[in-house]
């Protein structure tokens, strides 16, 4: 027999290997206390385990396990197991890439409370009251059953496996809850675990550069919420990198320069668990505010290629990630487009501020296509901060040949306020014109923009403009501005008559969807002023 009443040891190491190899897995400054130990013939070999279970509490200094097929190297720093006081903990945790050297993940203060000791030594399982660490880790458990997780504050850098040198994508702050854990078996991934728990994620936000070194994206302070369905986000914003005199000096052909934020970003009703396990957008609402600024550059050489296809419509049937949002809201918006004019090489702003507009049936899911294939856009705003618009778009969501529909309306304002856009992007400038509305109906295709459009307005007078050379001003084209007043009527309705407008507008097919809508909403107004 062999009894004692307390067994010590002190600084140990302890190391595991396979045959010839070195080690895969070590201990070092090992301390264990074993305290009324008792081994007699009347007991068999596996009753040591019940010490393990009952009277033993062990620290270890360092654990370093390797596992060259993965490529990782796990250490544990500063563990303790305490079979009486029913927790095992660990100071630090590291993932580190063997190769790099790089670390994957450091999780710290990592603690399992109300620890079934007997399921822990005895079956290999872990089950406990509560988790307190940065990241479940049960590959070396056949089973484990917590009633709790909870993920504490850490920073978690993401890198690609496809390319190791691209600098990683680093969450902030990350956070995670889950409770109703029934059991997690033997590989069982993260996205398993957030599919059957309740759960909320949180983090600071994490922040890339595109591809082409054009942008850095920044996603804020974010919450993913499973019990609740709702995701909520501060900010998204798209930031350029190079200045707009760079950015346009690198181009080959005219291209858009965006600085875009958005804020206040909340999905409602949203199937959380689709969005982890199958990447698929479902929800009922999403709200967001926007503030969007374009710049374009008409003076670099335009690209003649094909735009056919590009319609928004038609991209977001070719949108990889399956989505059906019920109704997205867009809440007290800005936009701002500034071009740069071919001819007068000046710069012209189109504002829309007070934008408030609302999307039913956004989706490319065909299940909900099939159930309604229409897509509606409803917009209300201010342009110029002067003159209010409405406007309902209808997008078919399976078009045959790109069609859609706009109706707008535009209410009154001072035409003259208009001369900061159309002198230095129209060449034309207006002397003096009440504008009343602007009601127009756009159908339009692939190829085309038709329709019926009603400009009324009183005491219209224009002058046209050309570019001096090397000179800061635009000069009056005397002669032509003159025949152009001639030509145009100085108001509508005149004598009784309301004249209408039409909208027939052949599409440049290496030009946008907006092209399109805008060079058809001019056609229509020219038409109403001859």
């Amino acid at each position: 027999s062999i009894k004692a009443g307390e067994i010590k040891i002190t600084d140990g190491t302890i190391a595991f290997a396979r045959g010839t190899k070195s080690p895969h897995a070590t201990l070092r400054g090992v301390n264990i206390n074993l305290k009324n130990l008792k081994i007699d013939s009347t007991r068999n070999y596996d009753n040591i385990i019940s010490y393990f279970i009952k009277d033993i509490t062990a620290t270890v200094k360092n654990i370093n396990v390797k596992n060259d097929k993965a490529g990782r190297v796990l250490i544990f720093e500063g563990a303790e197991y305490n079979a009486p006081g029913r927790f095992l903990k660990v100071n630090k945790f590291l993932q580190n890439d063997i190769r790099s050297n790089k670390n994957l993940i450091t999780l710290q203060n990592n603690r399992i409370s109300g620890l079934s000791t007997n399921a822990f030594i005895v079956n290999r399982q872990l089950k406990a009251d509560s988790l307190t660490t940065e990241e479940l880790d049960n590959g070396f458990f056949d089973e484990a059953i917590v009633k709790n997780i909870r993920l504490g504050s850490t920073d978690v850098s993401l890198y690609n496996k496809a390319n190791k040198n691209e600098p990683p994508m680093v969450f902030k702050n990350l956070k995670f809850n889950a409770s109703g854990i029934d059991s997690i078996y033997s590989g069982t991934d993260l996205v398993r675990l957030i599919g059957d728990s309740k759960w909320d994620l949180s983090a600071d936000g994490f922040s890339f550069t595109t591809k082409d070194k054009m942008y850095k994206i920044n996603l804020g302070a974010f919450i993913l919420d499973k019990a609740r369905s709702v995701i909520i986000m501060n900010s998204i914003s798209v930031l350029p990198l190079l200045n707009p005199e760079e950015f346009m000096r690198s181009l080959k052909f005219q291209k858009d320069y965006f600085n875009i934020r958005i804020n206040n970003i909340r999905l409602s009703g949203a199937d959380v668990k689709k969005l982890v396990a199958e990447k698929t957008v479902i929800a009922n609402e999403l709200s967001l505010q926007a503030f969007i600024n374009v710049f374009n550059d008409r003076t670099v050489k335009p690209d003649t290629a094909s735009k056919m296809g590009q319609y928004p419509h038609q991209l977001l049937r070719e949108f990889k990630t399956p989505i059906y949002l019920k109704t997205v809201k867009i809440i007290n918006g800005n936009v701002v487009y500034k071009e740069r004019g071919a001819i007068s090489k000046k710069t012209g702003d189109a504002i829309f501020n007070k934008i408030n507009l609302t999307i039913t049936n956004l989706t490319n899911i065909k299940e909900y296509v099939s159930k309604n294939d229409q897509m509606i856009l409803s917009l209300n705003c201010k342009f110029l901060n002067m003159a209010d618009i409405s406007s309902l778009w209808k997008l078919p969501l399976n078009p045959k040949v790109g069609e859609f529909a706009i109706s707008v309306k535009v209410g009154s304002f001072d035409g003259v306020k208009l001369n900061p856009v159309i002198e230095p992007l129209g060449m034309g400038s207006i002397k003096s014109g009440f504008i009343n509305s602007y009601n127009f109906d756009l159908q339009g295709t692939d190829t085309k923009g038709s329709g019926d459009a009603s400009l009324l307005y009183s005491n219209l007078k224009i002058k046209l403009l050309k570019y001096a050379g090397d000179s800061n001003n635009l000069q009056t084209k005397g002669i032509t501005s003159f025949a152009a007043n001639l030509l145009i009527k100085d108001k509508n309705p005149a004598q009784g008559v309301t004249r209408k407008g039409k909208l027939d507008y052949k599409r440049t097919m290496s030009k946008s969807f907006f092209n399109l809508v805008w060079k058809s909403i001019f056609a229509g107004a020219k038409t109403s002023i001859r």
